[in-house]
């Protein structure tokens, strides 16, 4: 009988290795694979007024899996501004469950970026416990603010230019704001409605350079709406970076 060469015993001792521990890997992979996702990598929630009393917001959460039962075993916050509540700590194959979360809005201001980290296991890893990171952002603003932001930076010595910025106006949840128009802007600068204004979203407006001005430009814009039946003018701060 022929010996088989030691060269040949070792490279096939190699393959088989390779693809025993490749099959290996794949399993543990998918066993480990996240089972719970929600709607949307980043939720945004719009624009709130802040006050004392808490603005419930709610996200769906979705168990992708068709055989696994994912079981909630904690929720953490990044923020003691929030107070999350699941409606169910087990979710089933294919059920999509609502996570509600009260927000203190007088703990936050300005442009928030917040996230919820739910940890739970599953029928195949109970010993092991896996997250989902639910991310959502808004913007809270004083009762005396008429507008956000409270100002407009266009920098044209950025690469590329910022020479355009979406702006939302007003667009609390709790109060009504529609007419909005842009009455007067500086010379060299247009304007357009990008959404008409909604309760929680507020008014869209993009702003743009169209004449670059030879050195860095103050002024401000003139703009109208009705707030709660009340017509309403505000002037918000408007700035242009050349040098």
């Amino acid at each position: 009988m022929r010996r088989i060469p030691r060269v040949v015993n070792s490279l096939l001792f190699m393959l088989l290795t390779c693809v025993s521990g490749s099959t290996f890997g794949q399993d543990v992979k998918n066993e480990n694979l996240p089972i719970l996702k929600a709607k949307s990598k980043l939720y945004e929630v719009g624009v709130f007024r802040q006050s004392n009393i808490g603005s419930p917001l709610f996200f769906e959460i979705e168990n992708t899996s068709e055989s696994e039962t994912a079981m909630v075993k904690q929720i953490k916050v990044s923020c003691g501004c929030l107070s999350p509540k699941l409606n169910s700590p087990t979710i089933s194959p294919g059920e999509t469950v609502e996570l509600k979360v009260d927000l203190d809005t007088t703990r936050v201001l300005n442009d928030f970026h917040k996230s919820i980290f739910l940890f739970y296991t599953t029928d195949n890893s109970s010993d092991s416990e896996q997250m989902l990171k639910v991310n959502f952002k808004g913007v809270a603003v004083t009762p005396s603010q008429l507008y956000y932001p409270s100002s407009i930076t266009l920098d044209l010595k950025t690469s590329p230019p910022a020479s355009k910025q979406t702006v939302v106006f007003l667009g609390s949840r709790e109060e009504s704001l529609a007419g909005f128009k842009v009455l007067s802007m500086p010379k060299g600068i247009k304007s357009t409605i990008v959404s008409e204004a909604q309760l929680g979203l507020g008014a869209h407006v993009e702003f743009e350079v169209d004449q670059w001005p030879s050195t860095n430009l103050r002024s401000n814009i003139e703009v109208q709406f009705t707030l709660n039946g009340e017509l309403t003018h505000s002037y918000v701060p408007i700035l242009i970076q050349v040098n």
